[in-house]
């Protein structure tokens, strides 16, 4: 996932040449290795309560895409207005991005598998 999320953010801020794709990929993975020793620890601090965990992971997720967001917001010292907009344009990008892989998908399992074809009487 790391690399998507380098060239989605390089994509977002292409107007800016401050750092290029593969200093991006360094940004994202500090932020990325930060949320998962957080995530893990409180995973592993719940992990006696199933109802906890399923909770903690609902609300995992958001809160990678707001601490992704400020650490991106801090480096290239955004104001509000920019960091919703990066943000929306990120989440656009991303959406789009699995849209073509949830097609590409269906599409491979449609053709090249025997999940569709009918069953002989």
């Amino acid at each position: 996932m790391l690399p998507f999320l380098s060239l989605i953010s390089r994509l977002v801020f292409i107007n800016r040449k401050q750092f290029n794709i593969s200093e991006h990929f360094v940004i994202n993975i500090y932020a990325y290795s930060q949320m998962s020793i957080v995530i893990n620890v409180v995973y592993i601090l719940i992990l006696w309560s199933p109802k906890l965990v399923y909770y903690s992971s609902m609300i995992s997720l958001p809160i990678q895409i707001l601490y992704f967001t400020w650490v991106l917001k801090k480096i290239f010292k955004l104001n509000m207005t920019q960091t919703i907009l990066k943000l929306l344009f990120f989440l656009v990008i991303l959406g789009a991005l699995f849209a073509i892989i949830i097609i590409g998908a269906g599409i491979y399992i449609a053709v090249f598998t025997d999940t569709f074809k009918e069953v002989a009487p």
